[in-house]
């Protein structure tokens, strides 16, 4: 549990602004990247496009079994994707013990945080 220990000691030395500040900080770029997201596939030229591409790809490979058997196994492939996975919840899992380590700390020092 490296990453416990690294967050627990970064969240005991912070006084009650630092705090604030770091929770702001995590809260925003958790707003951030979600509105990234959520712009992009909201985005109809990318729908449009991925649309197209997917049906375009599908009608190809369904004409041709072997190659539409070499897509479905490389899609399967991609997406359990062992680093990608490991990444991502290693992130995940850092970015979750922040926010907790922060609102124990806070809770000690009878700060109230706002989401």
């Amino acid at each position: 549990m490296a990453i416990l220990d690294e967050v627990q000691k970064q969240v005991e030395s912070m006084d009650a602004e630092a705090l604030k500040a770091e929770f702001a900080r995590i809260m925003a770029e958790r707003e951030t990247r979600k509105a990234k997201q959520v712009e992009y596939n909201t985005k109809p030229e990318v729908k449009a496009k991925r649309l197209e591409y997917t049906k375009a790809k599908m009608a190809e490979y369904k004409a041709d079994p072997v190659k539409f058997a070499a897509m479905q196994s490389s899609r399967k492939e991609y997406m359990q994707r062992p680093e990608v996975k490991t990444r991502q919840k290693e992130y995940r899992d850092k970015r979750n013990l922040q926010i907790k380590a922060i609102l124990a700390r806070a809770k000690e020092l009878g700060v109230e945080l706002s989401a």
